[in-house]
């Protein structure tokens, strides 16, 4: 029997027996489970109700782990770290004693800890951290992030790190492996509908993520405005959501693009294509990718 154990800070969250997470990590871990006889995720569990983005396991052979969510924007939040870090160590630890293969998703606070312990651990023998975030970043970020890719680029772990993109003079242990986001058969699909666009007003734009400033929705309302000006007829749907929801759409207001801009929150991943299909342009100016699974 083959164990595969993943240590991430994927939010999940429960209804009724179902454990269900961030849509993207969850299929991604899908397909994963028929590779392994058994697949334990250790994760933060949340007692929200689960947003429209979130998708259930499908696999029976996934078992989740769940730990008590931590961090934040605020430095009180973060203080919490610390004191959920001994039972962070004293499940992670725990797991690695029965798994053949850990699979450590950087970069969040909980994965640095799973570093660590492999530091000083002999199991499991096989160890793949995958770092979603970006591997070389041109603006600032967490010293937390850094820490984590100085550590990585050492090897302290002692195994593969897999990073979205190529650069020179990597060293000998980090590959290139870009993500899994889409199925074959998806992949035909989407072909099948470019076919069929035509690029005519009024133009549809979309924006699929969350709305806050980082991922560039201040700078996509600017676009639109600038586009009325010159006249070009537009649509923009944004599909996404935050606490600065509210915030934005008092900003399209101001700005005299209500009429052309609609919100719609979080949307089920299977309703999504119907978005894609009628779009013309993806709008993504983020400061920092590690890999945009929207484009």
């Amino acid at each position: 029997m083959t164990r595969l154990m993943i240590v991430s800070h994927t939010p999940h969250y429960q209804t009724g027996n179902q454990y269900c997470g961030w849509g993207p990590t969850i299929r991604e871990i899908n397909y994963l489970a028929t590779l392994f006889d058994e697949v334990t995720h250790v994760a933060p569990l949340y007692s929200q109700t689960p947003p429209a983005s979130s998708l259930p396991y499908t696999s029976a052979n996934i078992r989740l782990v769940p730990v008590r969510p931590s961090g934040g924007e605020h430095w009180r939040d973060k203080l919490g770290i610390l004191a959920e870090t001994p039972q962070y160590l004293r499940v992670i630890t725990a797991e690695m004693k029965h798994a053949d293969i850990v699979q450590v998703r950087c970069p969040a606070n909980i994965s640095l800890l799973a570093i660590i312990a492999l530091m000083f651990s002999s199991r499991p023998k096989y160890r793949w951290i995958k770092y979603a975030g970006n591997w070389k970043p041109t603006t600032r970020e967490a010293l937390s992030y850094t820490l984590q890719r100085w550590m990585l680029a050492k090897n302290l772990h002692r195994g593969v790190v897999t990073v979205n993109g190529r650069w020179a003079n990597q060293p000998r242990n980090v590959y290139f492996f870009d993500n899994p986001c889409l199925t074959r058969e998806e992949i035909i699909n989407a072909r099948n509908c470019i076919q069929s666009k035509e690029l005519m007003p009024p133009y549809q734009f979309l924006f699929v993520g969350n709305l806050v400033e980082s991922k560039g929705v201040g700078n996509v309302l600017q676009i639109l405005k600038k586009l009325q000006q010159e006249g070009v007829a537009f649509l923009c749907d944004f599909i996404g959501d935050s606490p600065q929801r509210n915030e934005f759409e008092n900003r399209t207001k101001d700005l005299g693009i209500s009429n052309q801009v609609r919100y719609l929150g979080w949307i089920p991943r299977t309703s999504l294509n119907g978005y894609y299909q009628r779009a013309h342009f993806i709008l993504l100016p983020s400061k920092s990718e590690g890999w945009p699974k929207v484009l």
